[in-house]
C-alpha cells in the first residue's frame, strides 16, 4: 500500500500519461477482481474497469483529498456498477424470451456447480449486496476503514458497526455449516 501511496501522489502532483501508467497498473486488476466478485463476467469486468480508470484520469481534478484516492476509485467503480445494472436491468425488460435449449441449459448447470465449488462465492451470495461490497473492499482489495468510508460515503463508526455484523453473519453461517457437515459425516476444509 505504501507503494499505492507514491504512485497516486506521483500522479497527482505531475498528471502525465506516463504516471497514469502507473496508477493504471496499480488499480486495474484489483478493480476488474471486484466487478468479477461482484458477478459479472470477466469481458463485461474489463470493460467497466476500463471505464472507471478513465473517470479516475478525466476527474483527478475534482478529489478534494490525496488521501482518499482509493476510496474515491472505489465509490466510482461502485458508481460504474450500479450504472450498468440499472442499464442491464431495463434492456432484460424490454427483451424477448427466448426458450431455453437443452445445451445451454446443461451449460448453466455446469457453471453453475463450479461456482458453488468455490466457498468464498457461496459467503458472497448469502450477503446482501452491500455486505458484499463491505467484505469485497475490505477484505479482498485490503481497504482501511477510512477508504471505506470515503466509498461507501457512510461515517467510519457506520463502516466499523457493518463490519462487525457482517462477520457475525459469516461465522454464524460457517458455525452452522460445519454443524450440518459434521452431522452428514462430511469434513470441513476451513
Amino acid at each position: 500500500m505504501e507503494e499505492d501511496k507514491l504512485i497516486v501522489e506521483s500522479f497527482l502532483l505531475n498528471r502525465t500519461e506516463e504516471t497514469f501508467f502507473a496508477v493504471y497498473e496499480a488499480f486495474c486488476v484489483r478493480i476488474r477482481r471486484y466487478f468479477v466478485l461482484r458477478g459479472l463476467d470477466v469481458q463485461t469486468a474489463e470493460d467497466l474497469t476500463q471505464d472507471v480508470l478513465f473517470k479516475v484520469y478525466q476527474k483527478t481534478g475534482d478529489l478534494r483529498d490525496a488521501e482518499s484516492f482509493c476510496g474515491w476509485v472505489y465509490a466510482i467503480a461502485r458508481n460504474s456498477f450500479a450504472s450498468h445494472w440499472r442499464s442491464l436491468q431495463s434492456r432484460i425488460e424490454g427483451a424477448e424470451h427466448i426458450p431455453l435449449t437443452p445445451d445451454l441449459a446443461e451449460n448453466i448447470q455446469i457453471e453453475a456447480e463450479a461456482l458453488a465449488k468455490l466457498r468464498l462465492t457461496e459467503m458472497l451470495e448469502e450477503l446482501t449486496l452491500a455486505e458484499r461490497d463491505l467484505v469485497v473492499l475490505r477484505y479482498v482489495e485490503g481497504l482501511s476503514y477510512e477508504d471505506l468510508a470515503v466509498a461507501l460515503n457512510v461515517p467510519l463508526g457506520t463502516v466499523k458497526w457493518r463490519i462487525f455484523e457482517v462477520r457475525k453473519k459469516l461465522s454464524q453461517r460457517d458455525y452452522e455449516t460445519n454443524e450440518n457437515n459434521e452431522k452428514d459425516g462430511k469434513l470441513s476444509y476451513f
